[in-house]
């Protein structure tokens, strides 16, 4: 049984995937480039700065969620595909109630779940560029000393959150 051959006998040839998988990674890309272009704006004051360091955690948080949106949505796991989805929304408007701890620890795990989603669907599907892809873009997540863009470390080795 193939789904295409299905589609093609039984939808007049017809077959398209759905929107939200089909623009998930671009979504996830333009967010990712438009952070970085937000960074090259000199930061005149403390607003433009935090506005910055959010809009680049933002963008380093969606960007992986939405490429390994789309790899689950085509492989068929669409519920795992929208918990990962809700949960990396859920994470983005609960942060300013999280400690920095917490929301340190929430960040990695979010791109450690974006991370097995993408590396164990490219593997099975033998997809070596999607599982590169997908560790170039969990890695900043994975491996940012705390949250270094939300939060900044003082001198004592705590973490607080930047105005």
């Amino acid at each position: 049984f193939q789904p295409m051959d299905y589609a093609r006998k039984h939808c007049g040839g017809k077959h398209q995937a759905p929107r939200a998988a089909s623009e998930g990674p671009s979504v996830g890309l333009f967010l990712l480039g438009l952070s970085a272009a937000l960074c090259l704006l000199p930061s005149s004051g403390s607003n433009l700065s935090s506005l910055q360091r959010e809009a680049v955690w933002a963008g380093e948080l969606l960007a992986p969620a939405l490429v390994s949106f789309d790899f689950l949505w085509l492989s068929q796991d669409r519920n795992t595909a929208y918990i990962l989805l809700c949960g990396s929304c859920l994470l983005l408007g609960l942060s300013d109630w999280l400690s920095a701890d917490s929301l340190t620890a929430m960040t990695r795990c979010l791109g450690l779940s974006s991370l097995s989603c993408s590396l164990t669907v490219c593997l099975f599907a033998g997809n070596a560029v999607g599982a590169l892809g997908g560790v170039a873009l969990s890695l900043p997540l994975l491996v940012a000393p705390g949250n270094s863009l939300l939060y900044g470390d003082d001198f004592n080795g705590h973490t607080t959150k930047l105005q």
